[in-house]
């Protein structure tokens, strides 16, 4: 959760850089320090492994586009959190968050995309996997379900409302 947390701060740090960029260079040095190490991760932390992986993903995506100059090192460090995404993959295709999901699956599938983006090798056949894994969550009203073992379909739109951009996205 920590990473995960860190990682969603940095990015919004990375936005508002101009605004005072002496004390937020600072903060991301830290963020950095804290980020780049794997061991600032819980494996055994199944519950949310997903989201420090992701959210770290989608934060060095935005890093590479802030600081092009540091681009082998950006995605050196992709790389290696795309490899430990894709041995988190069930299977079925899905992501977990608790249990496997259409919105953890979803925002894998983004994280992934941003990853590819920098030219890191992103198995095709687990994007596919997820796409199907997200799709199959889909009801024919456009809702999503909570879990990915329940039936298609969120139940009621207001229920569904906050899955259903990332995973049409996805």
């Amino acid at each position: 959760v920590h990473v995960a947390v860190t990682a969603l701060s940095a990015m919004a740090l990375l936005e508002w850089e101009s605004v005072a960029p002496k004390r937020i260079r600072s903060a991301l040095d830290a963020a950095n320090r804290f980020l780049w190490n794997t061991k600032n991760t819980n494996p055994d932390a199944g519950d949310d492994l997903v989201w420090a992986h992701t959210d770290r993903l989608m934060y060095l995506s935005r890093l590479l586009q802030a600081r092009p100059q540091k681009k082998s090192r950006i995605v050196k460090k992709m790389a290696e959190i795309t490899r430990l995404v894709v041995r988190l993959q069930g299977k079925r295709g899905d992501y977990a968050h608790e249990y496997p999901n259409p919105f953890a699956t979803a925002l894998t599938i983004h994280a992934l995309d941003l990853a590819r983006q920098a030219k890191v090798p992103v198995p095709k056949k687990v994007m596919d996997r997820a796409a199907e894994a997200v799709a199959r969550c889909r009801g024919e009203d456009g809702t999503y379900s909570y879990g990915a073992s329940r039936r298609k379909g969120g139940g009621t739109m207001q229920g569904s409302a906050g899955r259903m951009p990332m995973c049409e996205l996805a």
